[in-house]
C-alpha cells in the first residue's frame, strides 16, 4: 500500500497480482491501538487464497496467511486491544492475540489468528495460519 499525498479521498492504495480479487476486508487493530486491516484475497489463477494483515502505522502488509478455500467473508471477532475478553474464552484460545472469522465458499467457516499483535513484527512469507479451526467440523482444529 502506498500513501497518496495529493487531494484525494483515497488515503492508501494496495496492489496484488493482476489475477487477484479482493473478496472482503475488516478492521483489526493491533495491541498498541494502531489501526490494522485484514484483506481477503483470492487468486484463482494460481489457486491461492490468503489473508493479508496491513498496518496503517507501518504502511505495509506485516503478515499473510494461506487459506485452503476461496474466501467469501472476513469478520473481526476480537481484536488485540480486548485481551480481557479473549481470556474469557475457552482455554485453547487464551494465547490468541486476536480472532478473525473467515467464511469460505463451500460453506466452511474458520476461526484464525495471525500470531502477531504488534505492527513492528513482520513476516512477509505466505504461510499457514498459526491457528485455524474449521467451525463447521468437530475435529478439524490445526495448530
Amino acid at each position: 500500500m502506498r500513501q497518496i499525498f495529493y487531494k484525494s479521498p483515497i488515503l492508501y492504495s494496495c496492489g496484488f497480482r493482476s489475477s487477484c480479487t479482493i473478496a472482503d476486508a475488516c478492521s483489526l487493530p493491533f495491541r498498541d491501538g494502531s489501526s490494522g486491516v485484514v484483506i481477503a484475497v483470492n487468486d484463482e489463477q494460481s489457486d491461492e487464497y490468503f489473508l493479508a494483515y496491513y498496518s496503517i502505522k507501518m504502511s505495509r502488509i506485516v503478515k499473510k496467511i494461506l487459506m485452503h478455500r476461496k474466501i467469501s467473508k472476513v469478520v473481526t471477532v476480537l481484536d488485540a486491544t480486548k485481551r480481557n475478553e479473549i481470556e474469557c474464552l475457552h482455554e485453547n484460545l487464551h494465547n490468541s492475540p486476536h480472532l478473525v472469522a473467515v467464511g469460505c465458499y463451500g460453506g466452511d467457516c474458520y476461526l484464525v489468528h495471525f500470531g502477531i499483535d504488534l505492527p513492528s513484527i513482520t513476516d512477509p512469507e505466505l504461510k499457514k495460519a498459526p491457528f485455524s479451526s474449521n467451525l463447521c467440523s468437530k475435529f478439524s482444529a490445526q495448530h
